[in-house]
């Protein structure tokens, strides 16, 4: 079963892709507060000896030499994330904890075009895919993979799909659509 914890974290980096101009922070701080936590974790005391020690720490020295500066909450994210990859644990999160829109603005039609014409939603990543077309391939997808749909409770329903699997360019897509 697909699990909704990689799911938050998929919807978390869109949006904070979209955000990246504004914000930023001292995320030095936050990696070493990560990787203290990191080294508590039962996971990382099982799978982070020998090679993986080295991975693990050279991640660390790479990622320390990035946040010599301010950077981006988008940036700074997809470090922690970097770091908190190295281990094989899929209880591990980072989240980010910034609404764009709440329950009560989804009903508000003046909210929902003020977000329509924010950078946050300008810069969200679409697709020229036949929605569902692109749901129905996603939906043979095996459990394991990380192509697939994906539901949030009744309140959202997630595609995501890797280019190199569609003939175009390499990456990820994320498609959100209200249920």
């Amino acid at each position: 079963m697909k699990n909704s914890v990689t799911l938050l974290i998929i919807f978390l980096v869109s949006i904070l892709n979209s955000n990246a101009q504004s914000e930023t922070c001292d995320c030095k701080k936050d990696l070493d507060f990560v990787v203290e936590k990191i080294r508590k974790m039962p996971s990382y005391k099982k799978q982070i000896k020998n090679e993986k020690l080295v991975e693990f720490n050279s991640t660390y020295n790479e990622l320390v030499l990035k946040m010599k500066q301010p950077i981006s909450l988008i940036d700074c994210f997809q470090l922690l994330q970097k770091q908190l990859m190295t281990v094989n644990d899929i209880h591990a999160n980072i989240y980010f904890k910034k609404k764009f829109l709440t329950k009560e603005d989804v009903e508000n039609e003046t909210k929902i075009l003020e977000f329509k014409n924010s950078n946050v939603f300008k810069n969200h990543p679409k697709t020229t895919f036949n929605l569902a077309e692109l749901e129905a391939k996603l939906k043979q997808k095996p459990d394991s993979s990380l192509e697939g749909v994906y539901n949030y409770r009744d309140i959202q329903k997630i595609g995501i799909y890797l280019y190199r699997h569609w003939s175009h360019v390499p990456g990820c897509n994320i498609i959100f659509h209200q249920t």
